[in-house]
């Protein structure tokens, strides 16, 4: 008998934060699916409105995923804030307890499920993920669209030579 392939889906944003990143993740999901994946959604955000199937399943990492989502909205604001973004960034400090608190949600919810890889969305995902990979033996695998520096960089949010840049790079390539 072939066993389905598992892969658990673990994003760093809610759903309906930008076009292009829900499309993304939304044909992912509907792909792999159609080619008999068994998908495990791990969010502390809402659930997604998608059809559901049998080969997707959603956990929700927070017993309150509308507050987490209201925090998450009200940080990414402060993120592309030009005044605000530079003294949080200016060290590594939020970004690791971010990841952190993530990651140890996660590894929760990871040793309930038997699936084959992690498939982590965006930066604080896939730091939370990297955090937690060796202890549970489970491969990760990151689709990170964009380099976030050179974003807020080009945004105008930081400036190119600055601590805060030099931070969130760092925190990009760990």
């Amino acid at each position: 008998m072939v066993r389905t392939l598992r892969v658990a889906v673990v994003p760093s944003h809610p759903f309906h934060i930008g076009p292009a990143e829900d499309s993304r993740m939304v044909n992912q999901i509907y792909h792999l699916v159609d080619l008999g994946v068994e998908l495990h959604f791990i969010s502390p955000f809402r659930d997604m409105p998608l059809p559901k199937h049998d080969l997707f399943h959603f956990y929700s990492l927070s017993s309150h995923p509308f507050v987490y989502e209201s925090i998450y909205r009200l940080t990414r604001r402060s993120f592309y804030n030009p005044l605000v973004a530079p003294l949080l960034l200016s060290s590594h400090r939020y970004l690791e307890l971010s990841a952190s608190s993530f990651s140890k949600k996660l590894e929760k919810a990871l040793k309930t499920l038997d699936v084959d890889v992690i498939l982590a969305i965006q930066h604080v995902a896939a730091a939370a993920c990297a955090k937690i990979k060796d202890k549970l033996g489970i491969p990760v695998v990151l689709d990170i669209c964009g380099i976030w520096a050179e974003t807020m960089i080009d945004s105008g949010t930081l400036k190119r030579d600055s601590v805060p840049a030099r931070c969130v790079r760092e925190f990009e390539l760990d």
